[in-house]
């Protein structure tokens, strides 16, 4: 039997189970892929029932404000405008494989799909009036530009609950081991807990690493909802029957190939379904793209860096974002500022060092939130009663407000609105080579980490946030983080 060490996704590279891997979840009940395109279809019926109410809202906002000539529009022609603008959207988020794949990280990559295609839709609907005699009034499709992905993603959380509803009563989800409690387990627990469409209910961890026994695995998200042990012992029949599980996931990319071999009979024996995660090349995975060649699965490595005309774009909506955000709450940033010299007899604005883009030191501004007398340089709290920070301090940390002064850092190019949270040069230098991908990026304000339940713990230990940004990072994946940020501090999460 293989040791622990020889299983872990970071231990040596092996022999590759395959030259070729199939997708994660191919092989499934006939009746399941039934309900499974069922749902799809019925989804995508939704999304173009949403965008027709949306531009029929639309219309009514542009005909209420006065806006331009504001013209009359029959209900016939904004039916078929309406209409339009929904299978336009159906058709490029289906091209995204949208109505196919589960729920993306914290829901972001989904968010950005919708921007992406709300915009994409209307800049087609907008030619096709400005070429036809199906002429439509600008100020209306600007209207429904923001109403469109508004309504999808009120839209999109209520199909989830209502595809989970439908299931637990009529067509009960799947049992789910999943072989393995690294990285990519706890990216696939996540994934799957919030993508009711795959019909698939993780149960619980196996692992063959004794220290790892008992532990608990909670999903990657906003809060804390679902979470599944660690159970540390071989994956064998009996322990398949008695858990009544359906399907078994191997979750490491790396496993010896007798291991593999050795789960799978064991899987065969007791009835149940198995999927794995393909072999990975390289040990930074994240930055390894799949293309399906003649039912081949070829490895490519990317880049991790941007292009040049998206670096441009990043850097001109950075800088003009910020410099807006600086005006705008600059009676706030007086204020606070005043209040903490004024309590607190010290200086307003903490100065510290911190590590940016490829390794490069700047000066981190916040407002000060913690005793004067704290160290400098120290563990971050990562609690909220921790007694270093002050009661104003509570307030500003539970709010974000005393993040605002880095809004400088941005103008001044050290850091990005959205990116990797920059780390303490002390913490730095112990990190790994994976870790270090982490400067491969500037640094944000926000991020996916800086949204998620798993900011209470110290960033270098949940990586899997900033490796997931760093390798689909994109303008409109940057609007959908802070769109997110807005959503996510209004709730007071």
């Amino acid at each position: 039997m293989a040791t622990p060490t020889q299983i872990r996704e970071s231990s040596a590279t092996p022999a590759p189970i395959t030259a070729g891997a199939a997708p994660l979840f191919e092989s499934r009940p006939a009746h399941r892929n039934v309900i499974s395109r069922t749902i799809s279809a019925g989804e995508a019926v939704l999304d173009v029932c949403t965008v027709l109410g949306a531009c029929f809202i639309a219309n009514r906002v542009y005909y209420s404000l006065d806006l331009g000539k504001r013209i009359f529009y029959p209900s016939t022609r904004l039916f078929l405008f309406s209409l339009l603008f929904g299978v336009i959207v159906v058709f490029l988020l289906d091209r995204m494989g949208t109505y196919q794949s589960g729920t993306s990280l914290l829901g972001i990559r989904d968010t950005e799909r919708i921007i992406r295609v709300s915009i994409q839709s209307a800049a087609l609907l907008f030619t096709i009036s400005y070429l036809s005699n199906f002429l439509f009034s600008r100020w209306l499709i600007g209207i429904a530009v923001v109403l469109v992905p508004i309504g999808l993603l009120i839209q999109k959380p209520l199909v989830g609950w209502l595809v989970q509803d439908l299931h637990s009563r009529f067509e009960p989800a799947e049992r789910v081991i999943l072989f393995g409690a690294g990285m990519t387990g706890r990216r696939i627990f996540s994934a799957l807990v919030r993508s009711p469409k795959l019909g698939l209910d993780p149960i619980l961890f196996v692992d063959e690493d004794p220290s790892l026994d008992g532990k608990i695995i909670h999903e990657q998200s906003y809060k804390r909802r679902r979470s599944a042990p660690i159970v540390s012992r071989p994956l064998t029949e009996d322990f398949i029957r008695s858990h009544q599980a359906d399907r078994v996931v191997i979750t490491i990319p790396a496993i010896a190939r007798h291991r593999f071999m050795q789960i799978l009979q064991e899987a065969q024996k007791a009835g149940v379904s198995v999927s794995f995660v393909p072999y990975h090349l390289s040990p930074t995975s994240f930055l390894v793209d799949y293309v399906d060649v003649d039912g081949m699965l070829l490895a490519n490595l990317r880049d991790n860096g941007t292009s040049f005309h998206r670096k441009v774009l990043k850097r001109c909506f950075d800088f003009l974002a910020a410099l807006t955000l600086l005006f705008l709450f600059s009676p706030v940033l007086i204020s606070v500022a005043l209040l903490i010299r004024w309590r607190y007899r010290c200086t307003s604005i903490f100065v510290q060092d911190r590590v940016g883009y490829h390794g490069k030191k700047f000066r981190l501004y916040k407002f000060r939130t913690m005793d004067p007398c704290s160290p400098a340089y120290a563990k971050s709290p990562n609690d909220i009663s921790d007694p270093r920070i002050t009661r104003l301090g509570r307030y500003l940390r539970r709010t974000s407000f005393d993040e605002l002064p880095q809004l400088i850092n941005v103008i001044r190019g050290e850091m990005s609105l959205v990116g990797p949270r920059p780390e303490m040069p002390f913490i730095v230098e112990k990190y790994s080579a994976i870790h270090r991908q982490r400067l491969a990026v500037k640094p944000g304000i926000t991020g996916l980490w800086q949204l998620s339940a798993d900011r209470a713990h110290s960033i270098h230990e949940n990586i899997e946030y900033d490796l997931y940004y760093i390798r689909h990072q994109n303008f409109f994946m940057d609007v959908a983080i802070l769109l997110h940020t807005l959503l996510f501090a209004a709730r007071g999460i």
